[in-house]
């Protein structure tokens, strides 16, 4: 940099220090960030906006380092005329609207700005400058713009928020175009996208879809209101209504009843959220008055984001009011046969007064309410309350000829008490399943009422335990309590107070059965047998005293899933089941124990039950064997009458041993060779049939093979 630019640059910086640290800031105090960055893709956003003869065009990059890149390599503009007379263009028209890329001005032509234009050096600081770094802080806002380590979101937020504010800044950025070539009878599609290579950083491109036809008035600025005080005028309104058309708002003022008006604010009001205000939707203008004689009109101008100004509000007017130099001081409450209070009180300066008033709640921070409907005069020093309450926070407020007030501090008289409140009504306990219980009940109607203090026990024979610490001033409480006991109930009562402590007396108690999570134990199941009726079932009960019924369940031998057949009372320990038909069967059953909140316990082990079917062979009709010594093995054969087998079983003796399970044959063959086997040793063989239902047939006969 040479020394004419570092002239220049100390130039622009000295402005910018200036108009940022001493205005900017003050303007902007309740931001944190101008531009919040922008979390999705880089690209470019555009807004434009129809004048009855040309068309305006404002962008900005979403992102700081686009916004960087951007200003090295410039934006590029097209516009595409989609539809003329009406009619859509089978071949739309193309032209891009400038001969080379946009960018922001060289800092030697940034000088002549900064002299006109405040927000100029904030940007011209922002693009240029060898640092940036905002650390001004407005006296009392708690806020402070110090981030060092994020230099470069502050150099892109500040010029955007320069750029929008300043139309004049938004052209020297290069952030703005004029169409002046478009025809009324067409509507066109415009693109705006950065020049920065995709290598670099790759963006979205900004579109917007418009023509002169959709030129509309800008709105004036609604229901704006003005107080007055001592030397001093608030103007306020909604800038929430106002956030898509106007960027920022100038307030004017009249002192010759709306003649003529002048400009009151030097720089315009950022139409910005103020997130330390108590409502953040208005924006609001402090202005200092020469006079309290004097009558003032203000009006608000908006301005839109391409420099344009609105047409000026109503105008709102009045007069500064003189404060009062003092406030009256209560010095003293006598009370009179616990039935009437009289308050005594002093104002420094008796002339500034032309009325007093005086207000009484039931607590410090309360709702004031006026004890007498005219005023008092501005000589009076005391009055008398006829109908005081328990409790009495009283205030004094003085009032001069202009309506302006000030008020003493709260005093408090409190008369005796021992009668109690009435004992709360409408105890009301809900207890969800994690043991977490809401009380509610009806709020006392006594007007010395304190609050209430809750309480509660494990049995219905113990004694009350206050739960609440402190005074509840609630009609509502919540109340944990352990479900993992051995106590299945609780129960609450509330007492009411005031604000002599008086409790009243219990309200009548509710009690709470504890959310059950335990399950009961497992009944036992003893047996399960045929029967002319049916299969009777029958059982040894769960050990838990909860049980409120058993739920029966049956299902196929060898099946996997159980159908549920019925549920009895927790007294039954037997069930016939009566649907099982008179065919042949082989049933299994089991059974769970059920307690009052639907928990069920471990299914009991499991009883199996077989019915074999009546008329139908089912002996093995002929069973042979031999040996054959050279192969090493015993071949059996068999036939059977018998339909449905699902498999046979072989069992064989050695050497007139038990008989023992030796081998399972598929139900459609009827042979079958055993192998192991040893010479010199006697084998018997007999076989039986098992059926797909389930059930067994008999034993065949024995043959005995020696080998």
């Amino acid at each position: 940099m040479d020394q004419k630019e570092h002239r220049m640059e100390s130039k622009i910086k000295k402005h910018y220090i200036e108009y940022v640290i001493t205005t900017v800031l003050l303007l902007i105090y309740s931001m944190n960030v101008v531009y919040a960055q922008n979390e999705t893709q880089p690209g470019v956003e555009v807004i434009g906006r129809a004048a009855k003869e040309f068309i305006r065009l404002r962008w900005a990059p979403n992102d700081p380092a686009l916004w960087k890149r951007s200003n090295i390599y410039g934006y590029r503009l097209s516009r595409t005329t989609l539809v003329r007379d009406g009619n859509v263009l089978s071949n739309p028209e193309i032209i891009m609207l400038t001969d080379s890329a946009l960018k922001p001005r060289p800092l030697a032509e940034w000088e002549p700005l900064v002299k006109t234009e405040p927000y100029a050096a904030v940007a011209a600081q922002a693009l240029y400058g060898e640092t940036f770094e905002v650390n001004g802080q407005q006296q009392g806002s708690g806020l402070q713009f110090i981030n060092q380590a994020q230099e470069l979101e502050q150099r892109f937020s500040y010029a955007l928020f320069a750029a929008d504010i300043s139309v004049t800044v938004a052209v020297a950025s290069g952030l703005k175009w004029e169409d002046r070539s478009v025809k009324p009878n067409e509507k066109y599609l415009y693109k705006v996208w950065s020049m920065v290579p995709s290598t670099e950083i790759v963006a979205d491109t900004g579109y917007v879809y418009l023509g002169l036809e959709d030129y509309r008035p800008l709105p004036a600025v609604h229901d704006v209101r003005a107080s007055f005080s001592d030397g001093q005028a608030q103007v306020s309104w909604d800038r929430s209504y106002y956030r898509d058309v106007y960027t920022g708002f100038h307030v004017d003022r009249s002192t010759d009843n709306g003649k003529s008006f002048q400009r009151a604010t030097r720089l315009p009001i950022a139409n910005i959220e103020n997130k330390n205000a108590p409502d953040n939707r208005i924006l609001v203008f402090l202005d200092s008055l020469d006079t309290n004689e004097q009558e003032y009109q203000y009006r608000v101008i908006g301005i839109s984001p391409f420099g344009e100004a609105g047409p000026p509000s109503e105008s709102v007017g009045g007069l500064g009011k003189k404060a009062l130099s003092a406030q009256p001081v209560i010095k003293s409450a006598n009370v009179y046969n616990q039935s009437s209070i009289q308050l005594t009180w002093e104002y420094p300066l008796p002339g500034e007064v032309s009325a007093f008033w005086v207000e009484r709640a039931n607590k410090a921070d309360g709702i004031y309410e006026r004890l007498h409907q005219n005023a008092l005069t501005g000589s009076a020093v005391n009055f008398t309350d006829q109908k005081p309450i328990a409790v009495n926070y009283y205030r004094v407020i003085a009032e001069n000829d202009d309506g302006s007030k000030a008020q003493s501090g709260a005093y408090l008289v409190q008369l005796e008490d021992t009668i109690p409140p009435s004992p709360p009504t409408g105890l009301k306990a809900l207890i969800d399943s994690a043991g977490i219980v809401k009380l509610s009940w009806a709020e006392n109607v006594e007007q010395d009422l304190f609050g209430y203090r809750v309480y509660r026990k494990n049995f219905r024979t113990d004694d009350f335990t206050q739960i609440t610490q402190n005074t509840w001033r609630s009609n509502t409480f919540y109340d944990t309590i352990n479900i993992n006991t051995l106590s299945k109930n609780v129960y609450y009562t509330v007492t009411a107070e005031d604000f002599h402590f008086n409790p009243s007396a219990y309200a009548p108690a509710v009690g709470l059965s504890r959310p059950d999570i335990v399950p009961p134990g497992a009944p036992v199941l003893k047996k399960a047998e045929t029967t002319r009726a049916g299969v009777e079932i029958s059982w040894k009960p769960s050990p838990s005293d909860d049980v409120a019924q058993y739920d029966i369940y049956r299902r196929n031998a060898g099946d996997n899933s159980w159908s549920f057949i019925a549920s009895v009372s927790e007294a039954t320990t037997s069930y016939t089941d009566g649907s099982i038909g008179s065919g042949a069967y082989a049933y299994e059953y089991t059974l769970v124990a059920r307690d009052g909140g639907r928990l069920e316990s471990r299914p009991s082990n499991p009883k199996q039950v077989t019915k074999r079917p009546s008329g139908e062979t089912l002996v093995i009709d002929w069973l042979n064997g031999r040996a054959n010594r050279e192969k090493k093995e015993i071949t059996l054969e068999w036939t059977t009458s018998a339909t449905g087998v699902e498999k046979f079983q072989v069992y064989r003796s050695k050497d007139d041993g038990p008989f023992r399970y030796h081998a399972s044959v598929k139900g459609g063959h009827q042979t079958f060779m055993d192998q192991h086997i040893t010479k010199g040793n006697t084998y018997s063989y007999r076989v039986k049939a098992v059926f797909e239902k389930g059930y067994h047939s008999k034993f065949s006969e024995e043959i005995i093979i020696k080998y």
